[in-house]
């Protein structure tokens, strides 16, 4: 595969296109520099059927990346390891601990990692884990990065999400994960939930490099009140990437109002589409 073409599928995300099944989730099927990597595996088993209506073999596939320990990214993954018998996970350490969001009204719900996503993790050979922290490669102008420098005043995680079920100890989704690839036009990064905020991730990765080409995955723009789609959106006209494809949580209001301001470079993001970069 040549060092320009990098291209990606989404296999599942809350909308979807045809007879595909949508989910809150999000999975992406991603080709680059040889490699096949699959970016989060959603809620459940709509990872499965999707990939195998989209021809897509995942048994080849090399690395499975989490973006972070929540169920609608990491729910799928004990299936799909059923199936990709020699691939390797990439996580953060902190994606297997427990989580919870509290509602305003005090529910408690646990949104972490299903036990049996972490039962495949721990009964994985240990050279078939990559536990990242900071910014590693995993092969060949790909990469990874996580605990992200948390510097905008006007990001934070997204959501009341809580390490304890009682609500005493924040969660600063620390493992937190982007994917970045880099291409001859820029990084093509993508993003899990964002909960580092958007702009950190981005400010942080382009430390690292000369510009930002594309960005796609969920942006988690669904709460995020004026101020912050304001701010959001003008760091965004300052970056310029070229292509940008909000999903799962990014919101219909963040969407809308990114076409607005950045019209064409802002793509539809549905399940079954292809995007070329």
């Amino acid at each position: 595969m040549s060092r320009a073409k990098c291209r990606a599928t989404l296999v599942v995300n809350n909308q979807a296109r045809g007879n595909l099944q949508s989910e809150h989730g999000l999975a992406i099927w991603i080709e680059a520099y040889g490699h096949r990597l699959l970016f989060d595996t959603a809620a459940g088993e709509a990872v499965i059927e999707n990939a195998i209506k989209l021809n897509i073999d995942l048994s080849q596939v090399d690395f499975i990346v989490l973006s972070h320990g929540h169920y609608d990214h990491t729910g799928g993954l004990s299936r799909v390891l059923k199936i990709a018998t020699s691939a390797k996970v990439v996580l953060h350490p902190d994606a297997v601990t427990p989580k919870y969001g509290i509602s305003t009204h005090g529910k408690v719900r646990e949104i972490g990692m299903p036990t049996q996503a972490r039962g495949a993790i721990a009964g994985l050979d240990e050279e078939r884990i990559i536990w990242a922290t900071g910014r590693i490669l995993i092969g060949e102008h790909i990469g990874v990065a996580t605990d992200i420098p948390r510097k905008t005043s006007f990001e934070d995680t997204g959501g009341n999400f809580y390490l304890d079920p009682e609500g005493f100890r924040k969660d600063p989704i620390a493992d937190d994960l982007s994917l970045f690839i880099d291409t001859p036009h820029g990084l093509v990064v993508f993003v899990g939930c964002s909960h580092a905020g958007l702009i950190n991730i981005l400010n942080y990765l382009r430390s690292f490099t000369d510009r930002v080409h594309a960005i796609m995955g969920g942006f988690h723009l669904i709460n995020a009140d004026n101020e912050r789609l304001k701010e959001s959106l003008g760091s965004l006209e300052e970056l310029s990437p070229q292509i940008i494809i909000p999903c799962h949580c990014t919101g219909k209001r963040a969407v809308t109002i990114l076409r607005q301001s950045l019209g064409d470079r802002v793509k539809p993001c549905l399940a079954g589409m292809e995007y070329h970069f």
